[in-house]
């Protein structure tokens, strides 16, 4: 099971953890600072490995804000060398393919790249208006075949869920 952990009050630390139901304790992801800036507090498992994919706050210091870490690693490695800031994140089923959504941007598009090339591309814009609510936040993921993009939106004065058909040969061009 993959646990956040924050050091409250003020969020002074966010860990990022594993804990297996059959052992005691739990190990933790070199995550936060000194090896990332702050997590964000999303994050998702990559496939059936013991990696995890994570979004971190923004940092002068960093060439992006997308990270992989594993627990025997000694330090988390940048996903996707990139200025756009990235939010809410996951990852395909197949382990190949990551998803995130540019916060900053006009339109909140969100973006699908390449666990292996760090490429990505924006596949469609969300236009979710963030009210502080939850379900005014993207939350995507792709089915479990690659076919669709799946992502919440209130963009119609509504929270809703949307699709969004993935062209041919877009994930293979990232």
């Amino acid at each position: 099971m993959l646990i956040q952990a924050n050091k409250l009050p003020d969020v002074k630390e966010v860990h990022l953890g594993a804990l297996e139901v059959d052992r005691e304790g739990i190990e933790w992801f070199p995550v936060d600072r000194p090896h990332t800036p702050r997590p964000t507090g999303h994050e998702a498992w990559i496939g059936q490995t013991e990696r995890i994919f994570f979004s971190t706050a923004s940092d002068p210091d960093s060439e992006g804000n997308l990270w992989t870490a594993g627990l025997e690693d000694p330090s988390a490695v940048l996903a996707a060398r990139t200025s756009t800031r990235f939010g809410h994140v996951s990852v395909s089923r197949c382990a190949r393919f990551w998803l995130g959504d540019a916060t900053r941007d006009n339109g909140i598009p969100i973006h699908i790249g390449s666990l292996a090339t760090g490429t990505h591309r924006p596949l469609v814009k969300s236009r979710t208006q963030h009210d502080g609510k939850q379900w005014s936040h993207t939350h995507p993921y792709l089915t479990a075949d690659n076919r669709w993009l799946i992502y919440t939106s209130n963009r119609s004065g509504r929270p809703q869920v949307y699709g969004a058909r993935i062209p041919e040969g877009f994930l293979e061009s990232l």
